[in-house]
């Protein structure tokens, strides 16, 4: 149910508000599923990811972002792996599409 979860999560935000030009911080990315919608819909370089676990982010960047042709959109440097929830390394303001 990859896709179909994707793109539940993706329809939520967006009905919470979130826009193509807001920066949105995936907490807990795993190998982006729902990245591989959320990448597309926003500006490229608006998508940034964080997990636990950098091996995951690495195999979906590799299995997943690359082969789909999101690169540019998605640049190896706005994920990170990081456990404490710390996203100040990414240097930018993340947007509150409900304010």
């Amino acid at each position: 149910m990859w896709d179909e979860l994707a793109a539940l999560q993706t329809a939520f935000l967006i009905a919470q508000g979130l826009a193509p030009e807001h920066a949105l911080i995936d907490i807990g990315a795993g190998s982006f599923r729902a990245g591989m919608k959320l990448v597309p819909y926003l500006h490229p370089g608006n998508y940034y990811a964080t997990d636990l676990q950098a091996s995951l982010l690495w195999a979906g960047y590799t299995r997943e972002i690359l082969p789909a042709g999101l690169a540019s959109r998605f640049p190896p440097q706005n994920f990170a792996a990081n456990g404490d929830f710390d996203v100040s390394g990414f240097g930018r303001q993340f947007d509150d599409p409900a304010l």
